[in-house]
């Protein structure tokens, strides 16, 4: 699931790995901080890869997300540290 923000003045995708398809928000719904976007996958499940319960979340400047990346230089051009933004925000 990806999520469009905007923080500090910019657009950001929020992406969001593991969760339930069943439960993410419609496309082009609207999201409010504090609400409930989706239920995780089930652990050990296809929603999890096999691996336990748990999420993946991502912070990118761009739109067109790849997911996975090979190299660190790939990373560092569209990857954002969340936290980064996060201190820098009273209220996302």
């Amino acid at each position: 699931m990806v999520i469009q923000y905007e923080i500090n003045k910019q657009t950001l995708y929020g992406v969001y790995g593991h969760l339930r398809a069943s439960s993410m928000k419609e496309l082009g719904e609207k999201v409010f901080k504090g609400e409930q976007i989706a239920v995780l996958g089930t652990g050990y499940s296809k929603e999890t890869d096999g691996e336990r319960k748990h999420l993946h979340f991502g912070l990118s400047n761009i739109n067109t997300i790849k997911g996975y990346v090979t190299n660190i230089e790939e990373l560092n051009r569209s990857w954002i540290d969340p936290l980064t933004s996060y201190k820098n925000q009273e209220a996302i």
